[in-house]
C-alpha cells in the first residue's frame, strides 16, 4: 500500500540495467541495494511504509506503453539514477519523458515550485548531457573527484567496519527530502492557510573541493528549520546568474562562502573572467551595508591555492578592506564554522549606527602573542599609568571563548595596538586582517587610532616593515615612551574631535 492517497506508487526508480550490474559475483548491484536501504528508511522517517517500485527485468524488445505507462499516472516521484550509461538509453530517457507527460496532467510536474523528479548522479555526466527535464535540478551526487589524483571515486555503499561516511551522508539527505516532498503531498496547504515561514540562508555554490562540507553545513542548518539557497542549480550565463543569485540574497539574512583550493568554473559571456564563485561572493558584497545581512567567508586553515586566478582572489579576500566590509572572513575548523554561523543566527540584527564615545577611561586593545606575554609589561604599565585602560589578550579557556573575547574587544575597545615581537610575520598579517574585520563583527565607529610596536628580536623583515594602516613604532632597545606619543596624540585628538 503506497504512502500517499491517490498513487499506487510513491516512487519509482529510473535507472539502467548496466549501473546494477555488480563488480563482484555474488553481490547485489548497486541499484538493488539503493533500492533496499531506501526501503528500509522511508517508513523510520515517515511513520508509515512507502511504496518503491523499479523494473528489474524489462529489456528493449519489452514494450513501454504496455508495461511503465499505465504506471506513470499513478506514480508521485520518479527518481533518475543518472550515468553516462543513462542517457545513451532511448528507454531511459523515454521513462523520464513519459513520467513528466503523466505528472502534468495530474498534479502537475511541480508542486510549490519542487520538481517530482528527483535526479541522483551515480557517475559523472555534464548538465548540457543530462535529460532536459533535470538540468535544471540541484540534484545528488554520489562521487567525488580527489583533488589529490583527479581521479573519479564513486561512494561506497559498504557496511561497516568499511562504512563509507560520504555515501550514507548524502542518502539520507536524499531520504529527508523524499520524506518533506511525500509529507508535503499528503497534507498541502490550503487557500487561506498560512504557511510556516522558514527564514533564508544563501550558502553559495563552492568548488568540489569543499561540496562534502557544504552539504554538511546545509544538512545541519535545514534539520534547525532554515531554508537553504539556491535551491536550484544556478545558470551558467553570467547576466543571468548575477540576477539569480540577486534575487535570492535579497531574501536571506546570511550568506556563507567556502573558498577552496580551486578558483573554479568561468560562466559563459563573463567578461571580467570571474568564476561563479566569486560571482556569488561579490553579489553578496552588494548587500553589505543592509543593517539585516551578514556575510560569512571561510578558507579552510592551511589552504594552499592550486591555480594563480586563486591565490590572486585569496590574497584580496585577505587584506582588501572592501571584500571585508560587513562580512567576517574566518580561517578555522569547519565544526568552528559552524558554530560561528549559529551564533550570528541567534544573534539577529545588527546595527551599524555610529555610537558616541563612551564616559570612563579610553580603553587600548593590546593585542600580543602568548610568545610575549612576559615582555609587554613595560608598556602597558606605562599606558595604564598614563590613565588608559588596557586589555591585554586573552590565552585561557577553549578555542571558541578566545575567539569571542577578542571579537568583543574588537568591538568595544577605542583604539588598539599590536606588539609584534616573537610571533612570525604571517601572525601579524592575521592580526592586520582582523582589524580590517572589525565593521563586519559589529564594530559601529571607527578606532580613534591603531599602532604597531615593533620589538625585538630585529630581523630583515621588522626592519623594513611598513604600513599605512597603523602608526609603526619600532624599538629594538629598552623600552623608550617616546615612541608612544604619535599614537597617544592620535588618541586624544580624535576623541577630542569626536566629543
Amino acid at each position: 500500500m503506497s504512502y500517499l492517497p491517490g498513487f499506487e506508487n510513491d516512487i519509482f526508480i529510473s535507472y539502467t540495467h548496466v549501473d546494477n550490474q555488480p563488480l563482484l559475483a555474488g553481490e547485489d548491484g548497486w541499484i538493488t541495494k539503493f533500492h533496499y536501504s531506501l526501503e528500509k528508511r522511508l517508513p523510520q522517517l515517515l511513520g508509515e511504509a512507502a511504496k518503491i517500485w523499479r523494473d528489474p527485468k524489462l529489456k528493449g524488445n519489452d514494450y513501454l506503453s504496455d508495461t511503465l505507462q499505465t504506471q506513470f499516472p499513478k506514480t508521485a516521484i520518479l527518481i533518475a539514477v543518472l550515468s553516462p550509461r543513462y542517457v545513451k538509453s532511448e528507454w531511459c530517457l523515454r521513462e523520464i519523458e513519459e513520467f513528466a507527460k503523466a505528472a502534468e496532467n495530474s498534479e502537475g510536474l511541480k508542486i510549490n515550485n519542487k520538481s517530482r523528479c528527483i535526479k541522483v548522479v551515480k557517475t559523472p555526466l555534464p548538465r548540457e548531457k543530462q535529460p532536459s527535464q533535470l538540468q535544471g535540478l540541484l540534484g545528488y551526487d554520489f562521487f567525488e573527484i580527489e583533488q589529490a589524483t583527479g581521479k573519479l571515486r564513486e561512494f561506497r555503499q559498504d557496511n561497516p567496519p568499511n562504512k563509507d561516511q560520504k555515501y550514507w551522508d548524502k542518502f539520507e539527505d536524499l531520504a529527508q527530502e523524499i520524506q518533506q516532498f511525500l509529507e508535503m503531498m499528503k497534507s498541502p496547504v490550503k487557500n487561506g492557510e498560512k504557511k510556516e515561514k522558514k527564514e533564508s540562508i544563501y550558502i553559495a555554490e563552492t568548488t568540489s573541493d569543499l561540496t562534502y562540507e557544504r552539504d554538511k553545513i546545509k544538512r545541519e542548518l535545514e534539520q534547525h528549520g532554515y531554508k537553504i539557497l539556491p535551491d536550484i542549480q544556478l545558470p551558467l550565463q553570467a547576466p543571468i546568474l548575477e540576477t539569480t543569485v540577486r534575487s535570492y540574497i535579497k531574501t536571506c539574512r546570511l550568506s556563507v562562502h567556502l573558498i577552496g583550493t580551486n578558483y573554479g568554473l568561468i560562466p559563459e559571456e563573463e567578461a571580467f573572467k570571474r568564476s561563479v564563485v566569486r560571482v556569488q561572493f561579490e553579489v553578496a558584497a552588494e548587500f553589505s551595508t543592509n543593517a539585516n545581512f551578514t556575510r560569512i567567508i571561510w578558507l579552510p586553515p592551511g589552504l594552499k591555492p592550486k591555480e594563480p586566478e586563486q591565490e590572486k582572489f585569496i590574497e584580496y579576500l585577505r587584506n582588501d578592506p572592501q571584500a571585508q566590509k560587513g562580512a567576517e572572513i574566518l580561517e578555522t575548523p569547519l565544526e568552528e564554522l559552524k558554530t560561528i554561523i549559529h551564533e550570528k543566527l541567534r544573534n539577529g540584527r545588527q546595527t551599524h549606527e555610529e555610537t558616541p564615545i563612551k564616559d570612563g577611561p579610553t580603553t587600548i586593545y593590546f593585542i600580543h602573542d602568548q610568545s610575549d606575554k612576559n615582555f609587554i609589561t613595560p608598556v602597558k604599565d606605562y599606558l595604564f599609568k598614563k590613565g588608559y585602560e588596557v586589555i591585554c589578550s586573552l590565552f585561557e579557556g577553549d578555542e571558541t571563548q578566545l575567539r569571542e573575547d577578542h571579537q568583543e574587544n574588537l568591538k568595544q575597545c577605542d583604539a588598539v595596538l599590536i606588539y609584534y615581537g616573537s610571533a612570525k610575520q604571517n601572525w601579524l598579517r592575521f592580526k592586520q586582517g582582523d582589524l580590517r574585520k572589525a565593521p563586519g563583527l559589529g564594530r559601529s565607529r571607527p578606532f580613534l587610532a591603531k599602532a604597531i610596536y615593533v620589538a625585538p628580536p630585529a630581523l630583515e623583515e621588522k626592519e623594513s616593515f611598513k604600513t599605512h594602516e597603523a602608526h609603526v613604532i619600532k624599538n629594538f632597545g629598552e623600552f623608550d615612551p617616546a615612541g608612544l606619543a604619535e599614537f597617544l596624540n592620535e588618541i586624544t585628538t580624535q576623541k577630542v574631535r569626536k566629543s
